[in-house]
């Protein structure tokens, strides 16, 4: 078989076409075809590939012994090898600028798509491509002493299984971070995977692993689509250890889960308070022609609702939504303690009209949600 490593430009390009011709399937994405994978990550990298970035904020503990940083007696100790909400952050736009400049590619084994900016790819592809090389030409630490070389207290231990997209991990992580906590220990960036992990975990009750969770009273479980974490030994060991010292444990959530929640919330207080609102206003002494004020709030809800259909900009949809909510329910208020016209006394006509509109505001706000990014 053809091999393609080691080329480049117009000779890769030649390979593939040359495949292609022969009737070999070819996915673009992957550069497979003929059982032959043409991957940028399998190539050698020249010195130098991976430099610090501008600003000392970066990257602290470039040029530090990874081999001192996580001595068990006179380095770091293993509790402290924690990230934070921002590392997080920091990492998750490192990952997208690598996908967008070919150092993160799909594989055989890992298919992503490269425009997926809610799952990614998994953890095993990442840490291959793109932290092993990393943290080789740094020093050989983990990528969370690379970013915080004297470590930082571990308040929630993170438990996962590898499978699951890179996104799809900070994104939860991130959304599920208990408040008041300021480190979170993870394995993937913990462990420095450049040098001899096995050292580490020889002995399960004094690995990194059982030190930092017993040092964490917070154990977060971030499960996947693809697999179950338990199919692990090490999540289940982990899981052990936390029942054992009575850790609280909690699942970590999608984003869209809890914006959703949120919105909801939000949304029954909005409907509450536009009823009182609707119904104060219905049994005012000064409004005697009460039956008439639904027409405008009716028509104010309608037009609200034609916005999320011209404009693009989430958080415009998102006010026009509640906003939306509020007069509707406002509407309802004054229509249900309303006298004078038929229709507007007629319970059933007043839930039709409130209704539909509070329906349309839910659905566009959960469509919004879906969309967006800015949760």
């Amino acid at each position: 078989a053809l091999s393609a490593q080691g080329t480049s430009g117009p000779a890769t390009l030649a390979i593939r076409f040359a495949r292609t011709l022969a009737g070999g399937r070819l996915d673009w994405r992957t550069g497979a075809s003929m059982g032959v994978s043409i991957s940028r990550v399998d190539r050698p990298r020249r010195p130098g590939a991976w430099r610090r970035l501008p600003g000392e904020e970066a990257y602290p503990g470039w040029g530090m012994d990874g081999a001192e940083l996580h001595h068990p007696e006179t380095g770091v100790p293993a509790d402290r090898w924690c990230v934070t909400r921002r590392d997080l952050k920091f990492l998750r736009r490192k990952v997208e600028v690598a996908i967008r400049k070919g150092v993160i590619l799909p594989t055989m084994r890992d298919p992503f798509n490269i425009y997926d900016e809610l799952i990614g790819p998994n953890m095993y592809t990442v840490v291959d491509a793109y932290l092993k090389p990393l943290t080789r030409d740094a020093g050989n630490m983990s990528w969370a002493l690379l970013r915080r070389p004297k470590g930082i207290k571990c308040g929630v231990f993170i438990t996962h299984g590898w499978a699951e997209g890179v996104f799809e991990l900070i994104d939860k992580l991130l959304c599920s971070w208990p408040r008041f906590t300021s480190g979170a220990w993870c394995c993937v960036l913990a462990n420095p995977q450049n040098l001899d992990i096995g050292s580490l975990i020889s002995d399960p009750l004094s690995s990194s692993f059982a030190v930092a969770l017993r040092s964490s009273s917070k154990v977060m479980v971030v499960p996947n689509k693809k697999t179950s974490i338990f199919s692990r030994i090490w999540c289940v060991y982990e899981a052990y250890l936390a029942v054992e010292q009575n850790c609280i444990v909690s699942t970590a959530t999608p984003p869209l889960s809890n914006a959703l929640r949120r919105s909801v919330l939000n949304g029954v207080v909005l409907a509450v308070l536009g009823l009182v609102a609707g119904a104060g206003v219905a049994s005012f002494p000064c409004s005697s022609h009460a039956d008439d004020l639904p027409v405008p709030f009716f028509s104010v809800a309608v037009g609200l609702a034609v916005i999320p259909q011209v404009c693009a900009l989430p958080r415009v949809n998102l006010v026009a939504n509640a906003v939306g909510i509020f007069i509707s329910c406002m509407a309802w208020g004054v229509a249900i303690l309303g006298f004078g016209r038929d229709w507007f006394c007629d319970a059933k006509v007043v839930a039709l009209y409130g209704g539909y509109l509070v329906a349309y505001f839910v659905a566009n706000e959960y469509d919004r949600l879906a969309l967006s990014r800015d949760l």
